[in-house]
């Protein structure tokens, strides 16, 4: 029998639309006639090669999905553990890059532009290895260092070691919380988890949890896959409960949001948040058929934090004209900056004129945890719904967002049911979330939670946000004047940005300076991207003899700052608007991952500088566009 495993010589790959052969049985009348042609013995024992040949791959698939596989599981595991291994804990004389751009190969273009799919399944032990190695070599090799100690630039940074045990059980149990007859137990692991989430962010009475934690009827926040779904559920709880049902009209839930307009008389409707907002409540609002021009947008002061001032007016004029405002949304820890609306202030004038209160909290929100910094999130507590990234400041893997709401009924107001599953009787979380079938991903955060303890986590917390503070006092201090801040960090983003010599050592900039400063900037990050993204061995400059050339030293220097410079590592970079109505380039660094030191930020400065020296000798070689 031909091998399952390969294409017979005669055989072309199916493409689509192609018609299947077909095999026809002969059927003859009495005088011999037959019906239809009747196959030559060749053809019907190919026939019957190709069903063989179908029951073997039958069984060879189902042997992928059974017990019986666990031996070469085993072996996959152990090459795989190995795989891993060499990813998170490189060889130490060779700087891994941080691989922060998409890899190409000698030809420029993607090492993955493959689209075809194999017809003949790829199932024997020594072939889903190959695949693994395949993976290895193209995907894993130069994925992004995210854990790396010099990886600075953005939210996503090393795991605790046992996520990677937890995902494997994860995986194994299989569980959709959609529904309580896939997830029996992670149902309830679910609950007990944005209880104690709750705990930490509303502190209730403990009578409340007693009685609602676990209550199949209540429901005190939801899972879903990132901050982004929080923000659109929490918006979209916000609108239905604005424009509720009522004795003669069926509610925007039912009747959409032209009808609730009119029934309610309003001539137009909107959300009101900080000018940092995150992006996502622009796919929220024109989700929610509002559109984009809805989204009021109040001005920040200095550090980059909403104007309580500014929105107190705005709600006022939006009243006089007949606008209905859906939420109000703060931000605490914005993306860009790391910083704190005034919570408590918003959330008084949120009560005051009975409107939504929406935190987005998915990347400052944990501060809760960190006793030295609770208070800048005091205030919190006010909000009707808060958005909480597991995936970022709580340190579970990817694929993690949490949406917590006040009070238990304020979720009825999304809820929707089918005769299948999530009925209205049953205790299937299904029945409010926007995304249906999803994982048990609640076991990572409930890991966190109780090996962590609010102590563990309240330490990682702080450590960022005192390493961020003593990285912006360190560049205030800096006698050459390097690099200026934009603003002092509340928390463990800070925003700076590089100085040209002649320009050092001043406070104020001519819109000209600033755009050459910006220039500066963009081209450093630029310039430290691209030495990140290969391969490169650390060298040192060597003994040279005295005999040895200039070219062979000055080549030897230039070896040894371009280590200096990988080593520095990674960090992104933004655009702010500021309180003069300037848009500003500025390097932006994250430090929440546990394994950066002091030394690695020194490091990042350090390459910073000599990339801006190598820029500044080659400045008045290049055209003024765009300086």
């Amino acid at each position: 029998m031909l091998s399952v495993l390969q294409l017979r010589a005669d055989e072309k790959p199916a493409r689509r639309g192609d018609k299947m052969p077909e095999c026809e049985t002969a059927v003859s009348d009495e005088d011999g006639d037959s019906g239809v042609s009747v196959e030559s013995d060749d053809s019907l024992s190919l026939c019957n090669d190709d069903s063989r040949e179908d029951e073997h791959i039958d069984k060879l698939i189902r042997e992928l999905f059974a017990e019986s596989s666990a031996s070469g599981e085993k072996k996959l595991d152990e090459y795989m553990g190995q795989v891993i291994n060499d990813f998170l804990q490189p060889k130490a004389e060779t700087q891994t890059p941080i691989y922060a751009s998409q890899p190409q190969d000698e030809t420029g273009l993607s090492t993955l532009e493959q689209t075809t799919v194999p017809r003949t399944p790829q199932v024997g032990e020594g072939q889903v290895f190959e695949y693994m190695s395949h993976l290895k070599t193209h995907v894993v090799d130069k994925s992004t260092r995210v854990s790396a100690p010099s990886m600075i630039g953005h939210m996503t940074t090393s795991l605790p070691f046992f996520h990677r045990p937890l995902a494997r059980l994860v995986t194994a149990l299989h569980q959709n919380t959609v529904k309580v007859e896939t997830s029996s137990t992670t149902s309830n692991l679910e609950r007990q988890t944005i209880a104690m989430l709750h705990r930490e962010f509303y502190g209730h009475p403990e009578t409340f949890y007693e009685e609602q934690a676990l209550n199949p009827s209540k429901c005190l926040g939801i899972f879903c896959s990132g901050g982004t779904i929080a923000n659109i559920s929490a918006m979209w709880i916000a609108r239905n409960k604005a424009l509720p049902a009522t004795d003669d009209f069926a509610g925007v839930h039912k009747a959409g949001l032209l009808s609730a307009m009119k029934y309610y008389g309003y001539d137009g409707a909107v959300v009101i948040g900080s000018a940092m907002l995150h992006y996502s409540f622009k796919k929220a609002i024109d989700l929610l058929g509002l559109g984009d021009d809805q989204l009021c947008l109040i001005p920040t002061d200095d550090q980059f934090r909403m104007r309580a001032d500014l929105l107190e007016a705005q709600i006022k004029k939006f009243q006089r004209d007949n606008i209905l405002i859906i939420a109000v949304v703060a931000v605490c820890g914005t993306t860009e900056t790391g910083s704190i609306d005034p919570l408590s202030e918003i959330g008084q004038l949120c009560e005051q004129h009975k409107i939504h209160f929406h935190v987005d909290g998915a990347w400052g929100g944990p501060i809760v945890f960190a006793e030295k910094y609770r208070h800048l999130v005091s205030g919190l507590q006010c909000a009707d719904t808060i958005t909480i990234d597991g995936h970022k400041q709580l340190y579970t893997p990817m694929g993690l967002g949490t949406l917590l709401m006040k009070d238990s009924a304020t979720i009825k107001h999304v809820m929707k049911t089918a005769n299948y599953v999530i009925r209205a009787t049953s205790s299937d979380l299904g029945k409010y979330t926007l995304e249906g079938s999803r994982p048990a991903a609640a076991m990572y955060l409930h890991a966190v939670l109780h090996i962590l303890g609010t102590r563990g986590i309240g330490a990682l917390i702080a450590r960022g946000c005192s390493l961020t503070r003593r990285m912006a006092q360190h560049i205030s201090d800096d006698s050459s004047g390097s690099f200026q801040t934009l603003h002092m960090p509340q928390t463990n983003i800070l925003l700076y940005r590089y100085i040209p010599t002649d320009l050092r050592h001043r406070a104020n900039f001519s819109e000209q300076e600033d755009a050459r400063i910006g220039w500066f900037t963009r081209e450093i990050q630029n310039a430290q991207a691209a030495l990140n993204d290969g391969p490169s061995t650390i060298s040192t400059p060597s003994s040279s003899s005295p005999s040895s050339s200039n070219e062979e030293q000055e080549e030897d220097s230039e070896r040894c700052e371009e280590a200096t410079i990988l080593r520095g590592g990674f960090v992104s970079r933004t655009t702010v608007v500021t309180t003069q109505r300037r848009h500003k380039d500025a390097f932006r660094v994250v430090i929440a991952n546990p394994l950066t030191q002091w030394e690695n930020i020194l490091a990042t400065l350090e390459a910073q500088k000599l990339l801006g020296a190598r820029l500044e000798a080659k400045e008045t070689k290049l055209p003024l566009v765009g300086r």
